[in-house]
């Protein structure tokens, strides 16, 4: 509870923050060179193998379960929670990129970006969701010093990867080069801020990683759907410049709450380690 209260209030607050800073006065421009259609089909060849290295992981934990003692416990629920939702993650954004078709400007708002900057965000998220995993996975396996050597590499890889991401929207035209500095940073702060009120209070939340995973469903799930359906909302006589107007600000809200869950599970995954 206390973790999905840090979580809701650190991302309204950061996107509150962000939107008022920077957010509102953004210059907004799409690359030219950039093909979302190309790019996103090229996603689906490789998320199709994160769904089956997901898939493959649950099956591997649930077969071992049956053999191991005490299976039934909350960190091996967990690893098969993360698992889970990674491959919901995988399977779901491969299914929305192999969707994008076309460069269609209708009513202001460049479809296929836009479906391109709200992937490539859960993108980033789901593979930070799906990599962690491993890290209780060496733990329950007894596997303690590779379980804080990989801790500390996939802290490392999941900061660098975030560059890419801040790239490739940017490039869309979703979100400025300045908001997308700023989000990492505002996450970092939620996360300070959520370790320090901790500490002072002398609060214990135990093991918080799967309602942190279980928030990411919060806002992944309504956040799928909305891309989803941008094409049909696109098309609308009175729907469309409304979505074109909150365009920006859903990619932006969806990658800061992103952020602040990797934020999140990283504190709780390498707090317990």
């Amino acid at each position: 509870m206390v973790a999905l209260l840090a979580f809701l209030i650190g991302t309204i607050a950061a996107i509150a923050v962000g939107w008022r800073m920077v957010g509102r006065s953004q210059v907004l421009v799409r690359d030219p060179s950039f093909d979302p259609v190309e790019v996103g089909r090229r996603y689906v060849t490789i998320l199709g193998g994160l769904a089956g290295f997901a898939v493959t992981g649950m099956i591997f934990l649930v077969t071992l379960g049956r053999s191991l003692p005490g299976a039934d416990n909350a960190s091996y629920t967990t690893v098969v929670a993360m698992f889970l939702v990674a491959y919901i993650g995988f399977l779901g954004v491969s299914i929305l990129f192999a969707n994008i078709h076309g460069t269609s400007d209708e009513a202001g708002l460049d479809v296929a970006a836009a479906m391109f900057a709200g992937g490539t965000v859960m993108v980033w998220f789901t593979i930070g969701i799906g990599w962690l995993a491993l890290v209780p996975l060496f733990e329950i396996v007894g596997l303690h010093q590779l379980a804080a050597l990989a801790g500390w590499v996939l802290f490392t890889s999941t900061l660098a990867s975030y560059s890419l991401n801040a790239t490739q929207v940017y490039r869309t035209g979703l979100v400025g080069a300045r908001l997308a500095l700023l989000i990492p940073a505002l996450a970092a702060v939620v996360v300070l801020a959520y370790g320090l009120v901790l500490g002072v209070l002398g609060v214990r939340p135990g093991d918080s990683t799967i309602a942190i995973t279980i928030a990411g469903l919060l806002i992944g799930l309504p956040a799928y759907a909305a891309i989803s359906i941008l094409p049909a909302l696109a098309r609308h006589e009175r729907l469309g410049p409304i979505a074109a107007a909150a365009a920006p600000f859903g990619v932006f809200a969806l990658a800061e709450g992103s952020a602040v869950i990797i934020g999140l599970l990283l504190f709780s995954i390498l707090g317990s380690a």
